[in-house]
């Protein structure tokens, strides 16, 4: 028996791997996919974005190596499943999510690539209703390369033309950058026909934006992806650093699939622990923003069963409520995150009679445990019933003396007439100075007179 076939076998009575195989005519491996039974429950719990991305040199057969990544309540990341493929066709991603969802039984809602047409055509093959967005880090950075190919440094470049060439870039990128941040589509038309009106002297710049980028708007452009629940994800940058870790663990690319899938098992366990002490931590270390008196609209229920990403989230908006930030309301913040924006805090301080947001107010992705309608319904009554309190104790600014003589008279029937309580206000001023070494004598007295 050959090593891949000792290692075929393995896997195949592996209860820890799941693994799917495609062989060509001639019994080579073409493409190989693996989860491990840790990354299927971290899935289940938080299934509501993922990532998807390439890297490479990890295998002595060169075999792209597919990571898709998870996002937990606590922003942070986990490796979902890896994917050995034999190129990066269309028909290789395609076998490769189809063998993700035929594991998972899941159907993510909306999938964050770069611009590989490839993978994007599969995830709408495989996965027909979701939403995908673009990397907006890479698309700033291909942009960028663009700008620089337009206005070019020239050669032993003077102070005054660095300058002069940096201020046409950075007035350019910002431009763009304000496009993309546009908050509606009509926003979005005029100053993309502004852009074009003032720099039409680059052509190619405006021709290279106008048919590579402005076709995919839909897919990161701020009036379009503001209706997506991402929770805030817009760029890949955690799979480059996945890749990296990944790589370092693999060592080399010389290694065959023995070494890689211990080596890969080695640091995904690593990454399971590291969350679930990050977990355990975040439960216990909630942040003064997010508990009263500085966010009154915070319960202990909502604390324990809610992150604190998006406790801190939900502390910002409640001050923007309590100040004077009143803009229009477009309700992207809400789309966005999932959790109540500072219109909605607003109102429910002004209209509702328990001023405080409900862990239904708050999207499950943000919750440690993946919550039930049930959960839901009972952390509501549960809320309800901790705000519920006796009325507040009247107080009153009184000196010690005064406040022993108040006592004194608790036990009477009958609250005490005016010269009562001027009789007593009058010993206990007398009984004040005593105590202060001046023995009785009037204020105004002095030693030996008369």
């Amino acid at each position: 028996m050959t090593p891949i076939q000792a290692f075929y076998a393995k896997m195949r009575e592996s209860h820890k791997w799941t693994t799917f195989w495609d062989l060509d005519y001639s019994g080579n491996i073409k493409r190989m996919f693996f989860m491990h039974e840790e990354q299927l429950k971290l899935l289940q719990r938080y299934p509501d974005i993922a990532l998807a991305d390439c890297t490479y040199k990890t295998n002595r057969w060169k075999l792209p190596l597919l990571i898709i990544l998870g996002i937990t309540p606590l922003d942070t990341h986990f490796p979902a499943c890896y994917c050995f493929l034999g190129g990066e066709k269309e028909e290789d991603f395609e076998w490769a999510l189809n063998s993700f969802k035929t594991v998972t039984e899941i159907d993510i809602s909306v999938w964050l690539t770069d611009r590989q047409l490839a993978l994007k055509n599969a995830a709408h093959k495989v996965y027909p209703g979701c939403k995908q967005l673009l990397c907006l880090w890479h698309i700033n950075k291909n942009v960028l390369t663009k700008v620089q190919a337009t206005w070019v440094m020239p050669y032993l470049p003077s102070d005054e033309e660095i300058q002069e060439v940096m201020g046409y870039r950075n007035h350019f990128m910002d431009r763009w950058r304000g496009l993309v941040r546009a908050k509606t589509t009509d926003e979005f038309d005029s100053t993309w026909e502004k852009l074009k009106g003032d720099y039409v002297d680059q052509p190619g710049l405006i021709t290279y934006i106008e048919l590579e980028w402005i076709p995919r708007r839909f897919e990161f452009a701020m009036p379009w992806t503001s209706s997506i629940t991402h929770f805030g994800n817009t760029s890949t940058s955690r799979l480059e650093a996945t890749h990296r870790e990944v790589k370092h663990y693999i060592g080399g690319p010389g290694n065959d699939f023995q070494v890689i899938l211990e080596r890969i098992e080695n640091h995904l366990i690593k990454e399971v622990h590291r969350l679930d002490a990050d977990l355990a931590n975040d439960r216990i270390r909630p942040p003064h923003a997010v508990v009263a008196p500085a966010c009154p609209i915070t319960t202990p229920i909502l604390i324990e069963k809610v992150s604190n990403a998006a406790l801190l989230l939900l502390a910002k908006q409640y001050k923007l409520a309590v100040g004077q930030h009143t803009p229009t309301c477009t309700g992207n913040f809400t789309r966005l995150y999932g959790i109540p924006c500072c219109h909605l805090i607003k109102a429910i301080l002004d209209y509702s009679q328990f001023k405080f947001i409900e862990l239904k107010d708050i999207d499950p992705h943000w919750h440690y445990k993946r919550p039930t309608e049930e959960d839901l319904s009972t952390g509501t009554s549960h809320d309800i019933l901790l705000r519920i309190r006796a009325p507040g104790m009247a107080r009153q600014r009184q000196g010690r003396q005064e406040l022993n003589a108040r006592r004194a008279m608790d036990h009477i029937a009958r609250e005490p007439c005016a010269w009562e309580g001027q009789q007593i206000l009058e010993q206990a001023q007398i009984t004040r100075g005593r105590a202060r070494g001046q023995r009785g004598r009037p204020r105004g007295s002095r030693r030996g007179g008369t």
